[in-house]
């Protein structure tokens, strides 16, 4: 692809886990988040070309199949290091923007969980200057996650101080 045209951004998500005895597979990661084997196998992209984008979310989202970091007990403090193992530590070589996250802050089945996980990430975020993110989503009916919008389609302030924050605005 960058034959054909050198000028592109080659964006890659993670993988739930590969378990190859290589990486830790013991975090809990959700689908699209793990990117360590990019510290062993790297990919055959050129670091200036390659932008690493997990997607992460917490217990709104995963609900239905929940991650034991929301149960652990120093949650959310804990979450950190997990991310930093599964993303994070490859900020210094490439760009790392979170392809996708969300979830219903304060208003789902985790209750304030999910709240507390979003500040969490969002702390975490900020510490590693990873500034630039895709928020799930804009309208109120995504599965799991709600949107930026409430159901009478009025922006959440809420999250969009959150958004304000991560971003520096």
């Amino acid at each position: 692809m960058l034959d054909a045209n050198p000028q592109l951004l080659i964006f890659v998500e993670g993988i739930q886990g590969n378990f190859d005895g290589e990486e830790d597979s013991s975090i809990p990661m959700n689908l699209w988040e793990n990117l360590q084997p990019q510290a062993y196998r790297p990919l055959d992209i050129p670091d200036e070309k390659l932008v690493l984008s997990p997607h992460t979310y917490g217990p709104d989202a995963l609900y239905e199949f929940p991650k034991d970091s929301f149960d652990h007990p120093d949650f959310p403090d804990s979450l950190a290091a997990d991310w930093e193992t599964l993303f994070g530590q490859f900020s210094e070589q490439h760009p790392v923007i979170i392809g996708e996250f969300g979830g219903f802050y304060g208003t789902g089945p985790s209750g304030d969980q999910d709240r507390q996980w979003h500040d969490a990430l969002v702390d975490y975020l900020i510490s590693k200057d990873m500034r630039s993110a895709f928020y799930w989503c804009y309208t109120p009916n995504s599965y799991n996650t709600g949107g930026i919008l409430d159901d009478d389609l009025k922006v959440r302030e809420d999250k969009l101080t959150m958004l304000h924050r991560l971003f520096g605005i």
